[in-house]
């Protein structure tokens, strides 16, 4: 999976799962919250139906401390996720 893969699932998921109006705004270097108007509940909402609709594993302790504040950097952060082990 690359990274221009992992951009098109989180287009795919605001574009049909969540109708976001702002997505006209979407390309990689796109703030979440200036630029597509994503509040901390739409963002849940977001990796929440990437989880569910695109299978990818987002713990929540991995949230904490990380700095997303564009679409390429949660496409960053969902790939270096996916290539980590689970941890039990």
């Amino acid at each position: 999976m690359s990274r221009e893969d992992v951009i098109e699932d989180i287009r795919q998921v605001l574009v049909n799962s969540m109708q976001l109006p702002h997505v006209d705004n979407f390309h990689p270097a796109a703030r979440l919250n200036q630029d597509l108007y994503l509040d901390s509940v739409l963002f849940l909402q977001l990796l929440l139906s990437l989880e569910l609709e695109k299978g990818y594993h987002v713990p929540d302790e991995a949230l904490s401390g990380e700095a997303i504040e564009s679409v390429a950097s949660l496409a960053d952060l969902l790939l270096k996720l996916q290539r980590e082990p689970a941890h039990d």
